[in-house]
């Protein structure tokens, strides 16, 4: 398989907004059979340590 699917999930949806969790996982798109995966968590604070910014009405949201 070497097509690989990426997401973040983020605090908002500017540019400095913090990234929370990053996922990955290698498919195949003929068959839709998944590969290996990936899945970590990013600590908010150390984010915010390096100058992210949340946005208020993407956690409400």
């Amino acid at each position: 398989m070497n097509h690989l699917m990426v997401d973040l999930e983020t605090m908002g949806n500017k540019p400095a907004a913090p990234i929370v969790t990053i996922g990955a996982v290698f498919f195949d798109p003929q068959t839709g059979d998944l590969g290996a995966e990936f899945y970590v968590a990013v600590n908010l604070a150390s984010a915010m340590d390096q100058g992210a910014t949340p946005d208020g009405d993407t956690i409400l949201w």
